[in-house]
């Protein structure tokens, strides 16, 4: 019997590390955003 990860469960996990990460990125965008326009705000 092999160690490790079959490459079909390796494919899935990457899937699911992908779709987190694209939440992950969104989330971060609006936050950064939000700080932008706070700090151009506070300019003003």
């Amino acid at each position: 019997m092999s160690k490790g990860m079959r490459w079909a469960n390796f494919d899935r996990k990457m899937q699911q590390v992908e779709a987190a990460e694209v939440v992950c990125n969104a989330h971060f965008f609006q936050f950064v955003q939000k700080l932008v326009q706070r700090r151009t705000s506070l300019n003003q």
